[in-house]
């Protein structure tokens, strides 16, 4: 399908399945899809020698990321500025993003000023999911080396990877402790003005999808958003 957008971003809490429906998103699409919690990630174990010069930001960001706080906004801004920049702006390419700009207000309002300033065309996807049920997605979350995907059980994730791999669950995702702190500070606390930033931008056009339902009926109604829309 082709579309006339510029941006999908999907919003949620940790667990709504943002990941799944952007790969899925990319691939229906042809669109690049910027994974920043995987960029995060990346950027701490690329960063970690004391040689480093980097190797400081990457210590505080794995620091707050293991204790299920938002990183710092002059380090979202450090990683993700130019990517959303050169792959929107310059490259014309469709961008999906699984976070709107970031989890916190001011990283919103920097995405959505960009938004105003290169009038791009968004299709915001908000993914609501309750606490309980971000909980029981997170703890039963596996992982996979070399894949993207995230499986909602180890029994799928075995049938992924079969016998060379054997599947893993993300430190953050073990303790439900900090899953609810995840949800608690990177979303709940800062949702309604989120939404509200982007509400009012006349050049994002918004979508609200129960999260609990099953991944396919959640792709078409997002697909079918875009493609009535765009």
């Amino acid at each position: 399908m082709t579309t006339s957008a510029n941006l999908i971003i999907l919003y949620g809490p940790p667990g709504s399945g943002k990941g799944t429906q952007s790969l899925l998103l990319e691939k229906q699409l042809d669109a690049k899809f910027f994974d920043a919690g995987q960029s995060f990630r990346s950027f701490v174990a690329n960063h970690s020698s004391d040689a480093d010069p980097e190797c400081y930001r990457a210590e505080r960001m794995n620091k707050m990321m293991s204790d299920g706080v938002p990183i710092l906004t002059e380090d979202y801004f450090h990683i993700v500025k130019e990517v959303v920049n050169n792959t929107v702006s310059k490259s014309n390419k469709l961008l999906i993003m699984d976070k709107p700009g970031g989890v916190l207000v001011p990283e919103a309002e920097w995405l959505n000023s960009l938004i105003i300033e290169k009038r791009l065309k968004v299709s915001f996807v908000h993914l609501n999911l309750s606490l309980d049920k971000a909980v029981e997605r997170a703890t039963n979350r596996w992982c996979v080396s070399g894949s993207k995907k995230s499986f909602r059980s180890l029994s799928e994730a075995k049938s992924f990877c079969g016998i060379d791999h054997e599947p893993f669950q993300r430190k953050d995702d073990e303790n439900i402790k900090a899953i609810e702190n995840r949800y608690k500070t990177l979303y709940e606390v800062n949702k309604s003005e989120i939404l509200s930033i982007f509400a009012k931008n006349k050049f994002v056009k918004m979508l609200e999808v129960n999260a609990d339902n099953q991944i396919e009926y959640i792709n078409k109604k997002i697909y079918d958003f875009i493609k009535s829309n765009f």
